[in-house]
């Protein structure tokens, strides 16, 4: 079996924890692994050769020169936790040795469960990629970005290439050398994934063979805030153990921290068998603890100068802190049942949520699964659709108020000020989040 991986050296010890759980669901030898990176030390590519050579796998390290990536138009923004090494699959082709007909091509932030021989050995059916649709976008191109794609198109089906079977045979009979790499000319695509969103202009339309993503490619990351869930949840580790065959954690990597998600723990367990364990804990818990007493501590060595500036960011730190707050509770079983016993003791069949944000969209997605209806969302800024639902300005609220039984005021952090913003216009019951989550009844 031929894996594939793009990597930096700074990865190299998450590299080691996803190959971990890939080298223990599979026979020895079974795996030839391909490396391909630009900066691995000496000691990156001792540490995985030796992992490697214990189950008795071979291994393969490819240099590329990034310089050959100095000029892709890609897109800058957003791309803070995204690294050049994700843009060499452009030219995996290239890179990987003729001979090999298919490679499975995998993400560092993934845990393996179960052997993937099936998924290895599938039947393209003519096509040139396999991928699961893609969790964090319901599936579905997102229609903002449509406009990178031909005009004719029909199927807008959205795949994520976290984890991608390669049928590197019939990619390369079909198609002139450095063709996907070329091909980043031909579609000027301006958001941070630029990569992924390529193969999705490129193959999406009727090149790539659906494989199913609650098996192959299950983000558990944040799973109850995505807007239409049409795919399974899993309900607890044991059962995605059991019938995921790779869960991925994208967006939100277990290392960073941050969020309280109990699917984390899988990989956890993966990692607690590797050398990195204790390494990767303190970091993790070092990060999380001191990052705030780090960054204040810098800024009030100059607190005459900063002191205005410095309570500036307190007050932003406490309204994320703030925010955070919200989506977990409304994350949280027992208080979503309490939210929701409360909005039905109260008659609250159709409501109006002003804000568009993470929470509003948690709250939607309770209120959704409750059966409360969702009459419109209302913000000071945004525009459009939101959650499925129109997102309206504060002054056309009288064309739907008569509609809906109360305004939930979902960014309780400046319901102040929203308050007065909504005086003029909305004469219904205004409440804020805090008080439907909080523990007793006003």
């Amino acid at each position: 079996m031929n894996i594939c991986v793009t990597v930096n050296s700074k990865y190299e010890k998450y590299l080691f924890v996803m190959l971990q759980s890939l080298y223990e669901n599979h026979a020895k030898g079974d795996i030839h692994l391909f490396v391909i990176q630009k900066d691995f030390t000496d000691f990156d590519k001792k540490d995985i050769q030796e992992l490697s050579m214990k189950y008795e796998n071979n291994v393969t390290y490819i240099t590329a020169d990034p310089r050959k990536f100095d000029d892709l138009p890609m897109s800058n923004t957003g791309r803070d936790n995204l690294s050049l090494e994700i843009y060499f699959r452009l030219l995996l082709p290239e890179y990987l040795p003729g001979e090999l007909d298919r490679v499975l091509m995998l993400d560092v932030d993934i845990v393996v469960n179960r052997e993937l021989t099936d998924l290895y050995n599938i039947d393209f059916k003519g096509n040139y990629l396999a991928a699961a649709p893609n969790m964090c976008h319901n599936f579905l191109v997102p229609e903002g970005w449509r406009i990178w794609y031909p005009k004719e198109r029909t199927n807008w089906m959205h795949y994520n290439t976290g984890i991608l079977m390669w049928n590197l045979k019939k990619i390369r009979k079909d198609f002139p050398p450095e063709y996907i790499f070329h091909q980043a000319w031909e579609h000027p695509i301006n958001i941070a994934t630029f990569e992924e969103e390529l193969f999705n202009v490129v193959f999406g339309e009727s090149g790539i063979l659906q494989i199913p993503a609650e098996t192959y490619n299950y983000i558990c990351t944040h799973e109850r805030m995505f807007e239409r869930p049409n795919f399974h949840i899993y309900p607890d580790n044991e059962a995605l153990k059991k019938e995921c065959a790779i869960v991925h954690f994208a967006a939100l990597n277990p290392w960073q921290g941050g969020v309280k998600s109990d699917k984390f723990r899988l990989w956890w367990e993966i990692c607690r068998k590797t050398k990195y364990y204790y390494k990767m804990l303190g970091e993790c818990y070092r990060d999380s603890e001191h990052y705030l007493i780090r960054y204040v501590r810098e800024v009030r060595e100059k607190e005459t100068e900063y002191k205005i500036r410095i309570n500036e960011l307190q007050s932003l730190l406490d309204r994320e802190e703030q925010k955070l707050r919200y989506v977990d509770l409304l994350l949280d079983v027992e208080v979503r049942d309490r939210v929701l016993e409360k909005m039905k003791k109260l008659s609250w069949n159709n409501i109006i949520i002003y804000g568009a944000s993470r929470a509003a969209r948690c709250l939607a997605n309770l209120c959704t699964e409750g059966g409360i209806e969702i009459v419109c969302f209302v913000d000071k800024n945004y525009r459009g659709s939101f959650c499925g639902r129109t997102c309206i300005a504060i002054p056309e609220m009288a064309a739907y108020e008569t509609q809906a039984d109360v305004i939930v005021i979902s960014n309780s952090y400046y319901l102040a000020e929203i308050m007065q913003d909504l005086k003029p216009y909305a004469n219904l019951i205004k409440v804020a989040l805090d008080e439907l989550l909080e523990e007793k009844e006003g």
